[in-house]
């Protein structure tokens, strides 16, 4: 069983601090069965504080259920993550993804990718010549390996550029599915676009 509650911490010098997020929890239980998932969300609130680029933690814990009592336990999860100004480290992030085993991956990995997104990008008429945007968005993969679900993940995203990294993205290849896509279903993936017409 799972609940909202979580806590963000953030490293200054070494040393951990709690992120205060001033958020209210729903004080409730969700049952995740067997071969099920559960997502949560986690605000970081930049409309109300500075997330300074760096490493945090995520800590959160669920509880095992059981009508035996000597089954029953809590258990404690961390998760880290980076936030960060360089572009380079989000272009470095998404090389990343294509090394990792647990998540969904192209023949050719991230090469194939970026010759994907330059062959079939489409920029929006209002499109500004001399902007450049990185897009994060994530993807939802079925077990088939097609992109079934496309999430643009930055909100100051405007809208013509958001519509068309959901069209180029939803039209993609099909991924080769992870081993455990038959246990898990649909399995997650992240990528930037790149739009930009300056080299």
């Amino acid at each position: 069983m799972v609940g909202d509650g979580f806590v963000v911490a953030y490293e200054k010098d070494g040393t951990w601090y709690i992120l205060p997020l001033n958020y209210n929890f729903t004080d409730i239980g969700y049952f995740v069965y067997p071969n099920r998932n559960h997502t949560l969300s986690i605000p970081l609130l930049p409309e109300l504080r500075v997330n300074y680029p760096g490493r945090y933690r995520i800590y959160y814990n669920a509880s095992i259920e059981s009508f035996s009592p000597s089954l029953q336990k809590t258990v404690y999860v961390m998760d880290e993550f980076r936030l960060s100004n360089d572009l380079s480290d989000v272009k470095q992030a998404c090389k990343n993804v294509f090394a990792d085993p647990s998540v969904p991956e192209l023949d050719g990995g991230d090469e194939v990718f970026q010759k994907y997104v330059s062959d079939h990008i489409r920029y929006p008429a209002d499109f500004n010549m001399d902007m450049l945007y990185y897009v994060t968005c994530r993807l939802s993969v079925n077990p088939e390996g097609k992109v079934v679900q496309v999430d643009v993940l930055d909100k100051t995203c405007p809208a013509s550029i958001k519509a068309k990294a959901i069209r180029l993205l939803e039209k993609m290849p099909c991924w080769n599915p992870a081993s455990a896509f038959h246990v898990f279903g649909n399995r997650t993936a992240y990528v930037a676009v790149r739009f930009c017409q300056v080299e």
